[in-house]
């Protein structure tokens, strides 16, 4: 019967021929066999229903308790001496059956770590140790181009970009967290970096056992190479590369804040090409994507680094400009003119265009339609007056 019992095979309909054995030979009328079920026992197998008086525990060879005999009364000596012979028996029959299904697990769960198809990690949170690596699969490894063997011993610190670690191992250690969840950069071998998804989870700590955390490490840099190259053309034109009207009139909110904030004057330059429907007309729309595109291209090299120029669409560009004077805002406006009145030689054709510019210094008030409805009134004021290129003006209250 305890052999059976032993076996891989589903013990409870044995458990309870020996609970009617167990009664026959002693006469009690209840006799239940209790496991523990983590912290609780629970009934798994027996006769009767009377409530117990006497119990009989069972434990594994190794004295870990595993549940125990019960019966409905109080035996004499020779019944108790059955009773308890039968329990230690049971318990080791039962503690191997566990042990041997413990065993499985063990070797089904080493299995699934060392073969996960992402990154795997054992982290201790020893407090002498806290954040060394004790085992790693073949996929961490592969990830920052290390031997497994020589992730063993190695701080977590070394992998991930300084800094991402500690809100990990400081939540993990102070008991506040069981699962941590956060995209990082990683640092590889030799020196290169990537992109992961971490999630690391605090392990159960056994009797006796060490603490650990177990991280998982996914490589999501494709994914982030994508979102950035969206981003990017979300934000951008792509024929001439600069950013698009609507990145550049947000950046134009931006600096009539800063220019609110801190009574640091920005300004803002409409630039609209002259000349430019006759390059099309005559040498067609390829050209003309060629000239807008050089056009692009000196505008930039015009203006300074913390300036942003933009598309604003067709021919238009626009300039935002933080921190600059009426006169700077004159002079830069000039250049720009001068810039683009050089002739553009594209596929052999040398096509001229010009610019006229609207230019709005801003001051304490304004938003940016109103920035812009001035800027374009200036530039066509520009364009009314053939002497005259550009025209700067004040944005001020009321206007």
């Amino acid at each position: 019967m305890l052999t059976a019992i032993g076996s891989g095979d589903d013990p409870g309909e044995s458990l309870t021929e020996l609970a009617r054995a167990v009664a026959h030979a002693t006469g009690f009328r209840t006799v239940s066999v209790r496991l523990a079920q983590g912290a609780e026992l629970a009934v798994v197998a027996g006769v009767g229903d009377g409530a117990v008086t006497f119990v009989a525990p069972m434990r594994s060879a190794t004295g870990q308790p595993i549940g125990e005999l019960a019966v409905d009364g109080t035996p004499n000596d020779e019944q108790r001496q059955l009773l308890e012979i039968v329990a230690a028996q049971l318990g080791l029959a039962l503690g191997h059956r566990q042990g041997a299904r413990d065993q499985r697990t063990q070797e089904t769960l080493r299995l699934a770590f060392d073969h996960a198809p992402v990154g795997m990690s054992l982290v201790s949170l020893d407090p002498v140790r806290s954040g060394r690596i004790v085992k790693g699969n073949a996929a961490l490894a592969q990830m920052f181009g290390y031997e497994p063997e020589e992730l063993v011993g190695r701080h977590i610190s070394e992998l991930l970009v300084s800094g991402t670690e500690v809100p990990i191992l400081a939540a993990a250690a102070a008991g506040t967290i069981e699962t941590y969840r956060s995209e990082c950069r990683c640092i590889k071998q030799d020196g290169t970096f990537f992109w992961a998804l971490l999630q690391a989870t605090v392990l159960p700590v056994p009797e006796n056992g060490p603490a650990l955390l177990l991280g998982q490490l996914v490589d999501i840099t494709a994914r982030k190479e994508n979102e950035r190259e969206l981003s990017y053309r979300a934000a951008h034109d792509p024929l001439t590369g600069l950013v698009n009207r609507t990145a550049v009139c947000a950046r134009l909110e931006e600096v009539i804040a800063s220019s609110r904030h801190d009574d640091h004057p920005g300004a803002v330059l409409f630039c609209d090409l002259d000349h430019f429907k006759q390059v099309n007309d005559q040498h067609g729309h390829l050209i003309g994507d060629e000239v807008l595109a050089t056009v692009a291209r000196r505008i930039a090299a015009t203006v300074r680094r913390s300036d942003t120029v933009g598309r604003y669409g067709g021919d238009e560009f626009l300039v935002v400009v933080p921190e600059i004077s009426f006169d700077q805002a004159q002079d830069m406006a000039d250049r720009l003119v001068r810039a683009i009145d050089e002739p553009i030689i594209v596929g052999g054709a040398t096509c001229r265009v010009g610019a006229s510019v609207g230019v709005v210094v801003l001051s304490d008030f304004g938003s940016a339609n109103q920035v812009l409805a001035q800027a374009d009134e200036a530039m066509y004021g520009a364009k009314r007056v053939a002497d005259e290129r550009y025209l700067v003006r004040h944005l001020r209250k009321n206007q």
